[in-house]
């Protein structure tokens, strides 16, 4: 049995041809057969939900996008431990999200988190601990010209 791995190729094809429909569908049809065959909370089921997330990004379905980012980030937790890298990748994935509805007060908070987490599980030197702080900064600039955050 391929475990959908047909459709996760297929969507990859979509995906590169900026095709997000077709994308989105060949990954659900993946994560759906990896979902029953190996399990909701295997690392390759989370790999296919990373994809469906991404093309619902991409065309512009943020809800369904933040929901599968959330789901990712809790099952890698959950499987991984919060002291783990790949949940981080989530975390900050899920503040990109959050920013791109236009929460940015929450992308905010959450890339804090994103950015305490990685001090201590990579290091402050770590290349992607600098680029979420750079991130973070860059959003609190956004945020503060534009009105809608007060804090630093």
């Amino acid at each position: 049995m391929s475990l959908g791995f047909d459709s996760l190729q297929g969507s990859m094809v979509c995906f590169e041809g900026r095709k997000w429909d077709g994308s989105k569908t060949m990954s659900v049809q993946a994560m759906t057969a990896r979902g029953k065959t190996l399990a909701q909370d295997h690392k390759d089921t989370v790999r296919s939900m990373t994809l469906v997330g991404n093309a619902h990004h991409l065309g512009g379905q943020w809800n369904a996008a933040e929901g599968l980012e959330a789901q990712m980030m809790e099952t890698r937790k959950t499987k991984l431990g919060a002291g783990h890298p790949s949940p981080l990748t989530s975390i900050a994935n899920l503040a990109f999200k959050l920013k791109g509805q236009g929460s940015i007060n929450r992308a905010i908070s959450l890339m804090e988190d994103c950015c305490e987490l990685r001090d201590v599980v990579l290091n402050p030197q770590h290349l992607c601990t600098i680029s979420s702080r750079e991130t973070l900064t860059t959003w609190r600039l956004e945020a503060v010209e534009s009105g809608e955050h007060n804090t630093i």
